[in-house]
């Protein structure tokens, strides 16, 4: 649709996807909602689209825990497959978070700083319930979402840190992840991530790329990819103003 050939290439992580479009060296990034925030705050980038997932907007971060009997509070219930505690089969943030304090001590898998629902949202609710986020628990690092609930699911981990529902990521390889592995807390809401194209791009180009993914996101095979992918059931423009909040999120922690 572009009518110009286009090269896909997997980022090693959040913040280099940042800076290879401040560098020119990519033009279009899918970048979850603070590095959309920061490929326009730093490079100027367009923030285009966001993404929607059955209709949500947004989205929690999730605490889980293959100890529900110290961190559930009322009884584990099981929705779609998947158990939950302490309110959070709602699927709505926040939630549970009375129950957090009790990671004091314990073996916990965090994502990069850079991960909103992997690290920002859940240690700033911890730092606001009072618990020491830098000595306060023994943080175990893993490099993507998968692997913070294959931590927890193996035993390597006592809590995990993902987005809400990560679990769904390993159920094909591990039936029983939704049994195993129980989230007992939401963080606050999440802007969902989305897509920014470079201000070196002309504002023609940039409306035919938002437009030809838009559209091809309505599609039966785009769809179906997005899905595959990353669970995105359609794209939508963008409302930049969104991300402000996962900005100072990330400000409060001393991230940005």
């Amino acid at each position: 649709k572009l009518g110009i050939p286009v090269t896909g290439v997997v980022s090693k992580d959040y913040q280099a996807a940042v800076e290879a479009m401040g560098a020119g060296q990519a033009q279009i990034g899918f970048l979850p909602s603070l590095q959309l925030w920061q490929a326009n705050d730093r490079y100027g980038a367009s923030v285009v689209l966001q993404t929607e997932r059955n209709g949500n907007i947004t989205y929690p971060g999730q605490f889980m825990t293959n100890n529900p009997d110290k961190y559930c509070s009322t009884p584990v219930v099981e929705r779609d497959g998947m158990s939950f505690c302490n309110g959070a089969d709602a699927l709505k943030g926040p939630a549970g978070l009375d129950s957090i304090t009790k990671i004091a001590g314990a073996k916990v898998a965090v994502l990069g700083p850079g991960s909103p629902a992997g690290y920002i949202y859940p240690m700033l609710a911890l730092k606001e319930a009072g618990v020491d986020i830098d000595s306060g628990f023994q943080k175990v690092p893993v490099t993507a979402n998968d692997a913070s609930v294959l931590a927890v699911y193996n035993g390597d981990a006592e809590v995990g840190f993902s987005f809400w529902d990560a679990r769904t990521l390993v159920k094909k390889d591990k039936p029983d992840v939704g049994q195993k592995v129980v989230v007992f807390g939401l963080t606050n809401e999440i802007p969902n991530d989305g897509v920014a194209v470079s201000k070196d791009l002309s504002p023609d180009l940039q409306k035919k790329i938002s437009t030809a993914l838009e559209e091809y996101s309505t599609t039966d095979e785009g769809s179906a990819a997005l899905k595959a992918v990353y669970s995105i059931t359609k794209l939508a423009p963008a409302d930049p103003s969104s991300l402000d909040v996962v900005a100072r999120a990330a400000q409060e922690l001393g991230l940005q």
